[in-house]
């Protein structure tokens, strides 16, 4: 189960880079609407929030695991 639900986050974040340039900066840049009409397509509910630094936080779980995704200067 574990393994699984790594393998399908490991397949969201793929798709999420995959729509970045060839070339990937150290820190990669997105847009906040993308990604998470990416993430929603793919079937995980998203919830749109703030980090403590006041910066654009994606929220989701895959199969139990909660993950994030931050947009640092987006």
């Amino acid at each position: 189960m574990i393994v699984s639900a790594m393998f399908r986050l490991l397949s969201v974040a793929a798709c999420c880079l995959s729509i970045t340039a060839t070339s990937l900066p150290a820190q990669v840049t997105g847009d906040v609407d993308v990604i998470q009409n990416l993430l929603e397509t793919y079937g995980l509910k998203t919830k749109r929030g703030t980090d403590p630094a006041g910066d654009v936080m994606l929220t989701s779980r895959i199969e139990g695991i909660s993950f994030d995704v931050y947009f640092y200067g987006c």
